[in-house]
């Protein structure tokens, strides 16, 4: 991960203590880290969480002036589109929008954007990317978690080649719903475990519902490709100011980027 060292930026030195205490106090008191919580001090103004759905990012005790959550559907709505949540309480949405394209959000007008598990729900992860980073003021911050595919309902499938997503971001929306059957079919077989037969009325139906499935898998090392791709190839105006790999015993890994 050479390309790493070139552009995340040091940390001042009272902040870089101020996390490694935390890192040490958790690890001390139950030999486990929760990054969640140590990283989410990056946080800071007045932003928006998109998909937050029943697990909002806990923003307790930080300098946030104003949060709103954004997800595609109102909070009824989404309760009938995950019944498997049964009475969870979801958050109240704030905004209902594309959390890939954030078309009512102004351009500049955000400090931080958190997305977690979210990402790899999106058709075209670099452009939703590139739209996040054009709603940030300069110095504002993407809070992601991302499941690692290794150890989630993922594990079956393919790690997402960076072509793939490369060819995501070159074609247009259309080309790339054309794609997505095929996207379909691997998560009915391979996550939903559907035998051949009753697969192609699984995939319609997840289609005619607009149902959210993992477009994409990842691990850090794929995802800090596609970002280093961003960075050197489009030339995309962030950097990464702090990631960790998925920890022993859990399921995702954290990625913190700042707009320069």
């Amino acid at each position: 991960m050479k390309f790493l060292k070139r552009f995340v930026r040091k940390q001042s030195p009272r902040f870089y203590e101020f996390l490694k205490r935390l890192v040490n106090k958790q690890s001390s008191t139950s030999g486990l880290v929760n990054f969640r919580s140590v990283l989410r001090y990056y946080i800071a103004g007045s932003g928006v969480e998109i998909g937050a759905l029943h697990m909002p990012l806990d923003i307790a005790g930080l300098p946030v002036t104003s949060i709103k959550f954004i997800d595609r559907l109102t909070t009824a709505e989404l309760k009938k589109q995950y019944p498997e949540l049964g009475d969870v309480k979801l958050v109240q949405v704030d905004i209902v929008d594309n959390g890939e394209i954030l078309e009512k959000i102004e351009n500049e007008s955000l400090d931080f954007i958190i997305a977690n598990h979210f990402i790899e729900h999106t058709r075209n992860p670099m452009e939703t990317i590139g739209n996040w980073l054009s709603k940030l003021r300069s110095g504002g911050i993407i809070f992601m978690a991302i499941p690692d595919k290794r150890y989630t309902f993922d594990i079956n499938r393919e790690l997402t080649p960076l072509q793939h997503l490369v060819d995501d971001y070159r074609s247009d929306r259309k080309e790339r719903l054309a794609n997505d059957r095929q996207h379909f079919f691997e998560w009915a077989a391979l996550v939903n475990n559907f035998p051949a037969n009753d697969i192609e009325a699984r995939v319609n139906y997840l289609i005619e519902n607009d149902y959210s499935i993992h477009f994409h898998t990842f691990t850090l090392q794929s995802f800090l490709e596609m970002l280093n791709y961003l960075k050197q190839e489009r030339k995309l105006p962030f950097v990464i100011k702090a990631c960790t790999d998925t920890s022993h015993g859990g399921n995702e890994f954290l990625v913190v980027l700042m707009r320069e």
